[in-house]
């Protein structure tokens, strides 16, 4: 099914095309502005897979994580002195401590409450809350 490889990154045979592509993005909500995103990302670009979103909603669904990431969620990192989950956000080189919690989901959701309620343009550990919040 599909054809070409981009670092690990496939788009499908049809799209190829340019005219096939073009008229699907026509079918399937483009407008100037929007930005095409991958549904699954473990998956390459396909009709089935792919759709436009705004770039925020785009940004929210990243998954990239540190690898020594030990909380699990962005934001949240072990406070050794409190001996609790501490959720922050940093925006234009500033950072916001939002508190300190004593488990990883309760700091992770205070940080994407913040980034909502901000309207910041950042990854979020439940981009699901971007789509009902927004």
């Amino acid at each position: 099914m599909f054809h070409r490889d981009y670092a690990d990154v496939t788009v499908c045979e049809e799209w190829q095309d340019l005219t096939a592509f073009y008229e699907w993005s026509m079918q399937n909500g483009w407008e100037d502005g929007l930005e095409i995103n991958r549904k699954d990302n473990d998956q390459g670009y396909s009709p089935e897979n792919c759709e436009w979103i705004t770039g925020h909603m785009n940004r929210c669904k990243t998954k990239l994580i540190r690898a020594n990431n030990t909380s699990g969620y962005r934001g949240v990192c072990w406070d050794e002195q409190s001996g609790k989950w501490r959720a922050a956000v940093t925006w234009k080189g500033v950072k916001k401590r939002l508190g300190s919690f004593t488990n990883t989901k309760q700091a992770a959701l205070k940080r994407d409450a913040y980034i909502l309620a901000k309207g910041y343009p950042m990854p979020m550990n439940f981009p699901q809350l971007a789509i009902v919040g927004g």
